[in-house]
């Protein structure tokens, strides 16, 4: 009996080793967030969880329209999904596009949400009789709505996030649609970000984050162009950070040959406070005093995904800035033709999770049909031009190499 007993102690010691043993190895390995996914601000700020999900991939557009979509390590190219594509069709509950008796339902602004599980799409009716009578006239509108969408669900309804009554907004900028942008939409704290817009386009301050619930909006104090021509900031494309908790604008001189020695200045905001900004960084030697160059800017900009990073675009070149230090360094300055002419699409660019490459549109490379060229001679044919954008990416790593890849015509980065 006493054998037994040591026999059946000995049998339950070793499953409690073998257990204990598999839960120690399962601590170790089990899967948790690497250290890449959470970065911790050395200034004790909020710690920034990085969604690389969302940030694998960059959304191209081609002249026809056509969507597409580039995996950012392999720069393979694939069919883009439906909420890419900003194809709602198929959701229950919103309207059918296109000319419908004689209305002509039209797509316009869409804002899909921080974490896409919403969107905001904006909906012009104009009056298709009067359009086709007088061509030389731009078709009336009728009405216009907003359709607030749920992705998971594949359902729309009809909503007034874009229009309704916002205290401290003023209502002319949302009646005149060519004055002002909505720019993103943060569903989890019911917060839109928008901006102001010249008469030129061009996107300036102030920037506005408007709460939708309690339906109140708060604008940057500091930097606001409706108060003054010296409080204007320019809104670069990409300025709001992953996170929609930061986002920078930049005060710039409109004639830099003229203004030789003035400081531009980058401009970095909590988007929680509005009231003055967290810090103002002296960036006065990426503008290109050439006087070849008629009118440098900055024109884009793009956060790697722990917002420790950014890629600024302007004129002629790339740079990469550290938000920490304030530190800048040149990653690419774009080539010229006799003339000085320009390749590169500097209004939009894309910055890797991980801050390792920039991606960015080569733009208007001509391409002439030998041909016709060869024959011009006993030809009265005028020689096809065609211009193809090429999608290049700037290996940050390894020495800055600029490679290709992929090209079409009238190529360039969905915003």
């Amino acid at each position: 009996m006493d054998k037994q007993l040591k026999k059946i102690k000995f049998v339950l010691i070793i499953i409690c080793l073998i257990a204990i043993g598999m839960i120690v190895v399962w601590v170790k390995f089990k899967p948790t967030n690497k250290a890449e996914d959470i970065v911790a601000s050395s200034s004790g700020e909020k710690e920034i969880v990085i969604d690389k999900k969302t940030e694998k991939s960059l959304i191209i557009q081609n002249e026809a329209g056509e969507i597409s979509k580039v995996d950012v390590a392999s720069g393979e190219v694939h069919p883009a999904s439906a909420l890419e594509k900003e194809d709602f069709s198929g959701f229950a509950g919103f309207p059918l596009l296109g000319v419908n008796g004689k209305n002509n339902l039209e797509q316009g602004k869409v804002i899909v949400s921080k974490n896409k599980a919403q969107a905001i799409i904006a909906v012009t009716t104009y009056d298709n009789v009067a359009a086709s009578d007088n061509s030389d006239q731009s078709p009336a509108i009728l009405s216009s709505a907003d359709y607030l969408c749920d992705v998971a669900k594949k359902t729309c309804q009809q909503d007034d996030l874009l229009t309704r009554t916002y205290q401290g907004f003023d209502a002319a900028l949302q009646r005149n649609a060519n004055s002002f942008a909505w720019d993103d939409f943060d569903e989890e704290k019911s917060l839109l970000f928008g901006h102001t817009v010249d008469e030129n386009m061009d996107r300036i301050s102030p920037v506005y984050v408007c709460n939708v619930e309690k339906k109140i909006c708060n604008k940057t104090e500091s930097y606001d162009s409706t108060k003054g021509a010296e409080m204007r900031a320019a809104v670069p494309d990409g300025s709001l950070s992953p996170s929609l908790e930061k986002f920078v604008m930049v005060n710039q001189h409109d004639q830099p040959n003229n203004e030789t020695g003035k400081t531009w200045e980058l401009i970095l905001y909590a988007s929680s406070d509005l009231s003055k900004p967290l810090k103002t960084y002296d960036i006065s030697m990426i503008i290109d005093r050439d006087e070849s160059v008629a009118y440098d800017a900055v024109h884009s900009i793009a956060w790697s995904a722990d917002e420790k990073k950014i890629a600024i675009g302007t004129s002629r070149r790339i740079f990469m800035f550290d938000v920490a230090t304030g530190g800048l360094s040149l990653a690419y300055i774009a080539p010229t033709d006799e003339e000085g002419d320009f390749y590169w699409d500097s209004s939009a660019l894309f910055l890797s999770p991980d801050a390792k490459a920039i991606f960015f549109v080569d733009e208007l490379d001509e391409i002439v049909d030998e041909t016709v060229l060869a024959n011009a001679e006993n030809s009265t044919d005028e020689p096809t031009v065609t211009y193809v954008n090429m999608l290049k990416k700037i290996d940050l790593e390894n020495g800055k190499v600029v490679s290709q890849i992929t090209s079409g015509n009238g190529l360039s980065l969905k915003k």
